[in-house]
């Protein structure tokens, strides 16, 4: 076994680069775009050059991670003002279910906090969209957005720890001890909420973190794209909330049942427990599943082409790079091949009788072997990836049902079979 003489590694690199852009001349002629549209053109191959540099650390600290909050700000927001719209408490009447309790008012020190929350928490969101939009300097929104997000959840924790400090959720009555009792889907929001806002102020704190040390600038990397896909998930859910609120008012639901509903709609899931009953209930769903719809579908777009395509560049960029380097040290000078992937071999030839010409185009052809073996690993490492989280999402989730729908004496099979109707948005309803 032996190495490539000293200039080899760098005319096989030459060589990746020269397929390039023997493909972009082909475009190129094609289309004759103009000297503007090349410069433009060239500038954004060098960022994205750049970027597959970056370490991917610092790249999620920069980009990903305002882009994290940005999303899930808005979602947190929607769950903050579900645990806001109901009471945290029911009374379970002898022989009923938790659906069928009746509702105990929260006490007023409940209320407050969490409006203070919510309140913090929108501030948060809105110094953070507006250093987005670069309308507020990085160093004065990022203090007020981390403190309001953090704040927002630690307050909506306090809430809920002194709300359960008590065996009988400080209810005072005669009858309370022995009565049964239960929380709310709002509890339940205000848990989820409390979650994520601690996780995206945690998160921004690496991305100040960053700045900070002059990793990067004290801005958001952020493409218009990205913006875009903010701007949807914001949309949908204000979209839901807006639904819910007209949709309770008509069928006289809850207001948390009627997001529920929107929701279990508006991705098609249609469990079809809780359904319109009213004709003006079942008018309004034809537009509102339609317009829904279409929004699901612009964000699931957006998603894939952020995340999925660019992930795909970035993933193929890198094993492409891994196995240059390993196509580079694993010459076999005796046998004339390169060994470029655990399973692949080419034949190259090293003659220093050979013309530069036909070096080049050695060296290419070594070039575009590598790039069909690390074409077809980045296809086998995104199958196992996506099975891997089809199937923990599946099992996993099907786990958490179990736990949480304990009471209606729920196995776990019941559970991986109600999680798998959802997922495929079977939906068939059944008990």
């Amino acid at each position: 076994m032996s190495t490539l003489d000293p200039g080899l590694g760098d005319t096989v690199k030459t060589a990746s680069k020269d397929l390039k852009h023997a493909t972009d001349d082909v475009e190129d002629d094609a289309g004759k775009p103009g000297p503007e549209a090349g410069e433009v053109q060239e500038e954004e191959e060098e960022e994205e050059e750049e970027d597959y540099r970056e370490p991917s650390h610092w790249w999620f600290a920069s980009t990903a991670f305002p882009l994290l909050a940005g999303t899930f700000g808005p979602m947190a927001n929607g769950f903050s003002i579900c645990a806001l719209a109901n009471y945290w408490r029911v009374y379970i009447p002898p022989g009923g279910t938790e659906e069928h309790g009746v509702e105990i008012k929260d006490p007023a020190w409940l209320i407050a906090i969490n409006v203070l929350s919510l309140a913090c928490a929108i501030t948060g969101n809105m110094t953070l969209l507006l250093n987005m939009a670069r309308r507020v300097k990085f160093s004065i929104a990022q203090p007020i957005t981390i403190i309001g997000f953090l704040l927002a959840g630690l307050l909506l924790i306090v809430d809920m720890v002194a709300l359960t400090a008590s065996p009988t959720y400080w209810l005072t009555g005669n009858d309370a001890p022995g009565a049964n009792h239960a929380l709310t889907e709002a509890f339940y929001y205000a848990i989820f909420a409390a979650m994520i806002y601690i996780i995206i102020g945690s998160l921004l704190c690496f991305t100040v973190y960053g700045a900070v040390k002059g990793h990067y600038e004290k801005d958001f990397k952020l493409t218009n794209s990205q913006r875009t896909l903010m701007l949807q998930t914001m949309m949908f859910i204000a979209y839901i909330l807006l639904g819910a609120l007209v949709f309770s008012r008509i069928e006289n639901w809850n207001f948390t049942v009627a997001v529920y509903w929107a929701d279990v709609t508006l991705l098609t899931v249609g469990l079809g427990d809780y359904t319109p009953s009213t004709d003006l209930g079942r008018g309004l769903v034809i537009p509102f599943a339609l317009g829904g719809i279409l929004m699901v579908g612009l964000v699931v777009g957006s998603i894939r082409s952020l995340v999925l395509d660019r992930g795909k560049e970035k993933l193929g960029a890198r094993i492409t790079e891994k196995r240059r380097h390993h196509a580079i040290h694993n010459v076999d000078g005796r046998k004339q091949t390169i060994r470029i992937s655990y399973f692949a071999k080419v034949d190259f030839s090293t003659d220093p009788s050979l013309s530069p010409a036909q070096r080049r185009e050695e060296e290419f052809k070594v070039m575009r072997k590598v790039q069909d073996a690390a074409e077809r690993e980045r296809r086998n490492m995104a199958l196992l990836t996506s099975l891997s989280f089809g199937l923990l999402l599946w099992f996993v989730g099907a786990a958490i049902f179990m736990v949480a729908e304990r009471n209606q004496q729920w196995t776990y099979f019941d559970s991986v079979y109600f999680t798998y109707i959802c997922l495929l948005t079977i939906g068939y309803g059944g008990e």
